[in-house]
Order: structure tokens, then sequence, then C-alpha cells
């Protein structure tokens, strides 16, 4: 399929909410330059998928209108206008939910083979199932809870999440991709469970994302709910043909410090994390759920 390239605004879409004080001294939130398709070289050290796509640099910092688009502080004061399919969340975790972990002292693992034999023993499943139990401030809907457990990477990698692909098993890097973890239909994504996930880790991790659903950019694309919601069905091919058609579409990036957590609707948004510039191992616990300010 050839798709033209043509430009498009950040626009008004997925609402980003965070207390005002919390920000410290580094800036919250950035916008990239757009996003590209990874091109493979054969001495590429860090090897991605055919067709991935990538933030483009450089990072920058948003101006007041771009800000405004992106930043909501309703949902601090009106908890019932939170909408589980578009809206995002950073929030601290109280340390009394995560004092069940406190015996394993994650924040001074120095190496990935240091966490291994942690999280695999009993005694670590039952310290994540009881600070899950300790977040229900965070927990709108108790159904349908799942543990996706703690995710440790070694540090300094521009995206984190990998797979396996191809006949020869091969590991490979993701870059900007959808979540489907309840592979529900295009018109229902914004009903899909979101997730929490918490940085255990001892620096700034960033949560990045295109801050538009997916029917946004079925609707951008100039696709119609009548002769092309079939074809798209599940609408995981929606993000790359928009990526392809607005290449100077923003990638959001959304600083999360040790001890804080995003929530995200990561099955109805275009989404990655990087931990570009850190020097120890990137250490989170994520659920899935129904979870909400």
């Amino acid at each position: 399929m050839i798709i033209t390239s043509e430009n498009l605004n950040l626009k008004k879409s997925i609402q980003i909410f965070y207390p005002i004080n919390s920000g410290g001294n580094n800036p919250r939130i950035r916008l990239s330059s757009g996003t590209f398709q990874k091109i493979e070289l054969e001495d590429d050290k860090v090897k991605y998928r055919s067709g991935a796509f990538l933030p483009k640099e450089p990072w920058r910092q948003t101006n007041t209108t771009e800000y405004n688009l992106l930043f909501s502080n309703e949902a601090m004061s009106k908890p019932k206008t939170w909408d589980i399919g578009s809206h995002i969340a950073i929030v601290r975790i109280p340390e009394y939910a995560l004092l069940p972990l406190g015996k394993f002292n994650f924040r001074s693992i120095e190496t990935v083979e240091e966490y291994q034999s942690i999280v695999s023993n009993l005694e670590g499943e039952k310290a994540i199932k009881e600070v899950l139990n300790r977040l229900s401030d965070y927990i709108l809907n108790p159904q349908n809870l799942e543990i996706l457990g703690i995710q440790v990477t070694e540090p300094n990698f521009k995206t984190v999440t990998v797979n396996y692909y191809g006949n020869s098993n091969e590991k490979l890097f993701v870059g900007m991709h959808l979540d489907s973890w309840d592979k529900a239909p295009l018109r229902r994504r914004h009903k899909s469970r979101n997730r929490i996930c918490i940085n255990l880790g001892q620096e700034d991790r960033f949560f990045l994302f295109i801050n538009l659903t997916l029917m946004d950019m079925f609707r951008h694309l100039g696709l119609s709910e009548t002769e092309d919601i079939h074809k798209h069905y599940r609408g995981t091919e929606i993000g790359y043909e928009f990526m392809l058609r607005y290449p100077s579409y923003p990638v959001v990036q959304l600083r999360v410090a040790p001890g804080e957590a995003y929530i995200a609707p990561t099955d109805n948004i275009i989404h990655e994390a990087s931990t570009i510039g850190n020097h120890y191992p990137d250490i989170t616990l994520t659920f899935l759920g129904y979870f909400g300010i």
C-alpha cells in the first residue's frame, strides 16, 4: 500500500492527569519531532522488527498551546469524569502499597541477573498480589484484574519492548505499538482494560505515546465507519498507517519518576517506553484491569 505523507498538527484527544506540583525539576512532558520507520543495518547492535516505528528526535518541551491540549487536572477534583479509554494519569504510589516488596530492595539491584531469583519464588508472587490488594484507591472495577508481573530490562534504550518473531524465534525490539490484551474490535477498544505500571527502579523512565485513540486515527485517515470498519475490524494496522501518513505528528514523552506509576489505555493507543540515558536496570510492576483516579 502506498500512503502519501501529510502534515497534521497536535490535536486534543487523550488527556493527561497529574498533580501540578509533582513535576520536579525535569520536564514532565516533551514532544518528539514525529516518527520514522527504522531501516535495519547489518551492524546495528539493537535489532528491531521489520517496519518498526520510532520517535523522531530531537525532543522538545511543549509550548503553552500544546501543553493545554495535552494536560488536564479535571479528574483530580471530579473523579467521575475519568474515561478509561482516553485518559492517562501519573500517580505517586503510597509507600504503604509497596511495603510488601520492601524486603527485596529492588532499588539496590545493579544487574538484570540479580533480579531473576527474586520474582521466580513463591514469596515474590505473594508480595506482588499484596501490592495489588493495596492499590484499591486506583481500582475502578475489581473484575478481571490480571498481574502482568515485574519486568526488568537493561538501561539506556530508546524503546524497551521486545518480542519473538519469525521461524528463528529471534528476539527483536518492537518500537511504537498497540497492545491487544483484550482483543477487542476497533469500535470497542475504548472499553478494554487499561494498565497501571509502577516504576520500581532508581531512575526516571519515560512512557511514550501518540495522544490519539485508534478511532481518532481511523477518522484522520479519512476512513468510513460504514465502508472501512470491517477491513480494520481489530484496528491493529491503524497506528502504522497513521504514522506513515503523518510522520511529523509528535510522540508524547511522559516522565515517570521512581515510586510513580502511569495509568494508560494501552489497548487503545500507540505507545512504548524508554530508558534512554539511564544507568541502572529498568524495573516495573504492571497490572491489567480497570484503573483510574
